[in-house]
């Protein structure tokens, strides 16, 4: 497990584990499983119960769901240090949307009873998986508010910055908003 700590940065300090010490990291850390999936391969299915917690180390990931015409629809990208779906909280719950890779991937994975035991031992750890589905059921409503309420430019206009601020990069040793705003300049 340390020298998949030392490879990704994100796991230092993703949401998951804010506030946590280094040595209940750790700890959390050394009871997952590494799992790498490959590019274009499924992670799970809608309707797959949630029989593991998965954090993404390494790659990048989207979660869909089909349309009633069966298009596809990405509700959302998935970078290192984020959980791929849902976390489990609820014992025997089902995806809601299908995971697939968009890149080669790799994964830390906890069984369910195994996280819900270390959701338990670190109410931290509880308080973090409910802040971040609390993030999550924003960012949709506040979606569903510019879908309902918005013309199709400022709708793919905020989507965009969405898309640069969650997996842009540095471009020639700069943070990706200044690199941002420089190209938004041109």
């Amino acid at each position: 497990m340390a020298e998949t700590s030392q490879k990704s940065p994100m796991l230092e300090t993703p949401e998951l584990f804010a506030g946590l010490p280094s040595s209940a990291c750790s700890e959390i850390l050394s009871a997952a499983r590494p799992r790498d999936y490959m590019c274009r391969q499924v992670i799970f299915f809608a309707g797959d119960p949630v029989t593991e917690t998965l954090l993404l180390i390494d790659g990048r990931a989207k979660l869909t769901q089909l349309g009633e015409s069966g298009t596809e629809v990405i509700l959302r990208l998935i970078a290192p240090g984020d959980v791929i779906g849902e976390l489990g909280l609820a014992p025997g719950s089902r995806h809601s949307s299908t995971a697939q890779a968009l890149q080669d991937c790799k994964v830390l994975v906890w069984g369910a009873s195994a996280f819900e035991a270390t959701l338990e031992r670190f109410p931290i750890l509880q308080r973090n998986a409910k802040r971040i589905l609390v993030r999550q059921l924003d960012q949709l409503e506040r979606r569903f508010c510019e879908i309902a309420t918005e013309m199709a430019s400022p709708r793919l206009a905020h989507a965009l910055v969405r898309l640069l601020d969650q997996i842009g990069h540095k471009v020639n040793s700069m943070s990706k908003s200044t690199s941002r705003r420089r190209r938004w300049r041109r």
